[in-house]
């Protein structure tokens, strides 16, 4: 389903009772994210701070969640170490 076009809005749950296993929106959460990186640019010119859009974002912590930023931290530790294992003493930087 895609927005603006000549197809009438159907909802999930019509498709799924005509039959359709999956529906697909390929761009609306794009259209309504650029709608909202739009107004804060504006905002931010206008005003010169972000102030009033603390409330129309994600925390630190969700936006962490969503990304699983958690699991990418570890997993670049995990890889540093064993990197480090493996070509400690490997390595030597020439002498100048």
């Amino acid at each position: 389903m895609t927005e603006f076009g000549k197809t009438p809005y159907i909802t999930a749950k019509e498709f799924e009772e005509m039959g359709y296993k999956i529906v697909i929106f390929p761009v609306t959460t794009f259209r309504v994210a650029m709608k909202a990186v739009r107004d804060a640019l504006i905002e931010l010119k206008e005003k010169g701070t972000q102030k009033d859009l603390l409330n129309k974002m994600i925390t630190r912590q969700e936006q962490y969640e969503v990304i699983h930023y958690w699991d990418y931290e570890n997993w670049d530790k995990d890889l540093n170490e064993r990197v480090s294992k493996e070509f400690a003493g490997k390595l030597r930087l020439k002498e100048q």
